[in-house]
């Protein structure tokens, strides 16, 4: 990220003085700011621990609430998060336009292609693994989300790779972690992207082409020391 985004400050020795400063012009925390706290700490435990009995979305609209209904936060304050409301509309069709996909078919008839090119190719154990894990891997540009990419597409290409010969547990464990490694790629490839970009510090072409190049990266690093490492511990 340092060599393709070199940053214009590159030094800052007065930055722990400067924060002091500001932490003593800010004062105690308000009232408001501990309801805001104590609303994150029970949002952090009901997603981690309520999922037998609550869901990810109403525990976010029960934040919401008690926060508006506190005065912790404005509603009118709410509404001025434009950044916001523009990335939750534009991620809700890019999620949408993901679940299509799989809905029309489009998953299941990509996976068999790929399937019989593979098969047709003829090649190696090694090969075949890392083109697998790279067609899977830029797929994900149709998606908006690890878990929908690894929901509609992971079954098909495990099966792809069980049918030309690879091992099943190296990947499994690929096909597993490429999601994740890859939701760099794009500014909608997995949940915090969008938060991220919304902030508005890096325009799309540096992200894509930043997220390539780690993208990229993760594929070799994975593909062969990976694949080296496992046949050391006998897992390949």
């Amino acid at each position: 990220v340092y060599v393709f985004n070199k940053p214009d400050v590159r030094r800052t020795p007065e930055a722990p003085a400067a924060a002091r400063a500001e932490l003593r012009e800010l004062g105690r925390m308000t009232t408001r700011e501990w309801i805001t706290l104590a609303v994150f700490v029970l949002l952090i435990g009901l997603w981690v621990g309520g999922g037998s009995f609550i869901s990810a979305t109403p525990v976010a609209l029960v934040g919401l609430a008690i926060l508006l209904i506190t005065g912790a936060l404005s509603w009118r304050s709410m509404l001025a998060e434009h950044a916001a409301w523009d990335t939750l509309t534009w991620f809700a069709a890019l999620v949408m336009m993901g679940t299509q996909l799989n809905e029309v078919g489009f998953v299941g008839w990509f996976g068999k292609n790929v399937s019989a090119w593979l098969g047709h190719l003829g090649l190696g154990k090694w090969l075949a693994f890392v083109l697998l894990a790279a067609i899977y891997a830029l797929s994900h540009y149709l998606f908006a989300s690890g878990t929908a990419h690894t929901a509609s597409m992971f079954a098909v290409f495990y099966g792809v790779g069980l049918a030309i010969g690879l091992p099943a547990i190296p990947t499994l464990v690929f096909l597993a972690g490429i999601p994740t490694m890859f939701g760099c790629l794009t500014h909608y490839g997995n949940g915090p992207a969008p938060v991220f970009y919304g902030s508005g510090y890096v325009d799309v072409k540096t992200w894509w082409i930043t997220g390539t190049a780690l993208g990229l990266m993760f594929l070799v690093v994975w593909s062969t020391i990976g694949v080296a490492w496992w046949h050391i511990i006998g897992v390949w």
